[in-house]
């Protein structure tokens, strides 16, 4: 079972099996050893998780023509891992307004223990990354 996602749109249910991967290796435990009750137990709640994943259908049309278009991006960070999101805020002529997630990227927090507004700064960047490369690939598309 592998997960394709270039554009990290799961990265919500990812990073929680990056999270558990990392917290067991962590704790010495070799790859032919067999996991703690407890740890077995999420990862299997893990897998089922992931297996729910095959039934997610994410629409793809964002191009709302005639319509003002901005992109919001948003990083936060825990002292497991940090992320961003980006939407696009589409509102139209008439004044509704259509919200499309258009990706996402998460990093499990670095073994070298780091403060949380440290953590929070790296998804700033990752914010910041994460925008950079939506408007390059939006003003590719437009030439």
């Amino acid at each position: 079972m592998s997960i394709f996602d270039p554009l990290g749109l799961l990265c919500p249910v990812t990073i929680k099996g990056k999270i558990l991967m990392q917290r067991i290796w962590r704790s010495g435990i070799g790859w032919d050893d067999v996991l703690l009750e407890r740890d077995y137990a999420k990862w299997v709640d893990y897998l089922d998780e992931v297996r729910k994943l095959s039934q997610l259908r994410i629409p793809r049309c964002y191009a709302l023509r005639s319509s003002k278009i901005e992109l919001h991006v948003f990083g936060d960070a825990s002292e497991h891992a940090y992320a961003a999101v980006a939407y696009w805020r589409a509102v139209r002529p008439d004044g509704t307004v259509h919200l499309a997630l258009v990706a996402g990227k998460s990093r499990v927090a670095p073994n070298k223990v780091m403060s949380i507004p440290r953590l929070e700064l790296q998804a700033a960047l990752l914010a910041c990354r994460l925008a950079t490369n939506i408007k390059g690939a939006r003003d590719r598309d437009r030439t």
